[in-house]
């Protein structure tokens, strides 16, 4: 059987630092995060004889396939399937930016092997899977704004909706990085005295984020946001050495905090890479992409997008 699913990339609200466990990628504390349409990834999977992998017309490195594998490895152990498969991606924005490619990415696949190897499994099975990929997978997953609880069993590690009836305005300031080179913002030290207290802080965090989606207060997730990313860009600074904002990632963050004085109610977040998202009510983003197109900076109008869903157009 050949599937074919479209996933969208999430930008983390509440980011995740520190894993309990790598191989099964169980994270220390809960992370929360939103869905960025109409940014997506589409794969089509089938099982065959002989293992074909291409993404974005491009066979992946070493540890992509290894993650893949280790996906498509629990989909056939819990469907007794045999044998290798074939995987096509394709991504319709640049996938080194900071804009979430491996959240979309595994979570595609994974709803794909799924189906394909026959099973019918629960969005809450199919985001503990997703997580072998990456731990963000979960939450492009299950869509919207979602929640990945952490626990130190596997099988109660997962995601889920807080909110799907939540329009938001997003804008993403596109900012290229200097190197390729992969920072993996997950690993650092977490004896380091600004991991504990994050680790301290964070279950606060969480509640006050949980509280303001639910609220529909968009101002409030937006300085949230903002007052996360920060400090998880001050912990991945620090500990590891990873210096991924650039020049104009600093711009944007000035252009946001000067509208913000004339009165928007916005505010920046950046992820894993040097791209801004600004967050906003709807009828401010006109504004807020003007302004940032003046630096020269190329946007993206996103809005919420829901969770991973089947497409019949196969990419083989």
């Amino acid at each position: 059987m050949k599937a074919t699913v479209t996933a969208h990339p999430v930008q983390g609200l509440i980011k995740y630092y520190g894993l309990l466990d790598s191989q099964m990628r169980l994270p220390f504390h809960d992370s929360i995060s939103v869905c960025t349409a109409p940014l997506k990834t589409v794969t089509t999977f089938a099982f065959q004889k002989e293992k074909e992998i291409v993404i974005d017309g491009e066979i992946p490195d070493s540890q992509t396939i290894s993650r893949i594998d280790s996906i498509v490895s629990e989909i056939k152990r819990l469907s007794g399937t045999e044998g290798e498969y074939k995987m096509v991606s394709q991504n319709n924005f640049f996938s080194n930016t900071g804009l979430g490619a491996s959240s979309s990415g595994f979570a595609a696949l994974t709803v794909a092997a799924a189906k394909a190897a026959g099973l019918d499994l629960s969005d809450k099975e199919l985001s503990r899977i997703a997580t072998r990929g990456t731990g963000s997978a979960s939450r492009s997953l299950t869509g919207w704004f979602s929640r990945w609880r952490a626990n130190i069993q596997e099988e109660f590690s997962h995601s889920f909706v807080i909110e799907d009836d939540l329009e938001m305005g997003m804008v993403a300031a596109l900012v290229e990085p200097f190197e390729s080179e992969h920072h993996n913002v997950h690993t650092g030290d977490l004896t380091f005295s600004l991991v504990e207290c994050r680790l301290k802080l964070v279950h606060t965090f969480l509640y006050e984020m949980e509280r303001a989606i639910k609220d529909h207060d968009i101002p409030r997730i937006g300085r949230l946001a903002e007052r996360d990313s920060i400090l998880v860009y001050a912990l991945t600074t620090i500990s590891e050495g990873a210096i991924v904002w650039r020049p104009d990632t600093l711009r944007v963050m000035a252009a946001v905090k000067a509208l913000r004085e004339e009165g928007a109610e916005c505010s920046f977040n950046v992820d894993g890479g040097p791209s801004v998202y600004v967050n906003s009510y709807p009828e401010d983003v006109p504004l807020i992409e003007e302004r940032i197109k003046e630096l020269g900076i190329n946007t993206v109008t996103l809005h919420v997008g829901e969770r991973a869903r089947f497409v019949e157009d196969h990419l083989f």
